[in-house]
């Protein structure tokens, strides 16, 4: 198995979304093509890439016409492996609040200390803001994202 192909294998979204499907469990290419809304011959064509890279298995029975697919170790190690944007997205986000957070408690115990008689005390950071926005975008993508699945 080769590395540089299994990284080009895995830029094609279409391979990914075939992997993906077959974690599921054993497929026709049939099933594959309904799924994901592909013509059969492109499925089979990936499909058959897959096989030579040794991430899915190929299985005809005998006296059957239907040939199934399913994922080889290979094939389940790989899909593991692969990051998911969720996971940095989440991660992003709550960082971004905590920051938001702390620049928000130092910012008040600073500006108690500097402005404590001045009526210059009320100037806005909006530092801190911008944190809380990216912060809530990231987990709204996340709810969304979810929701779509």
């Amino acid at each position: 198995m080769n590395q540089k192909e299994i990284v080009a294998a895995m830029s094609s979204k279409t391979k990914f979304e075939i992997i993906r499907h077959l974690s599921k469990g054993q497929k026709t290419p049939t099933d594959i093509s309904r799924a994901l809304g592909k013509a059969k011959s492109t499925i089979v064509e990936h499909l058959e890439e897959l096989v030579e890279l040794d991430l899915v298995q190929k299985t005809e029975q005998p006296g059957r016409k239907f040939v199934f697919y399913s994922l080889t170790k290979n094939g389940y190690r790989l899909l593991e492996s692969k990051p998911k944007i969720e996971n940095f997205v989440m991660f992003g986000s709550f960082l971004s609040i905590l920051a938001g957070i702390v620049l928000v408690m130092s910012a008040n115990k600073s500006v108690n200390r500097l402005y404590a008689a001045s009526a210059e005390s009320t100037q806005i950071n909006y530092i801190p803001i911008l944190f809380f926005v990216i912060g809530a975008i990231g987990i709204i993508y996340l709810i969304f994202r979810r929701l779509k699945k």
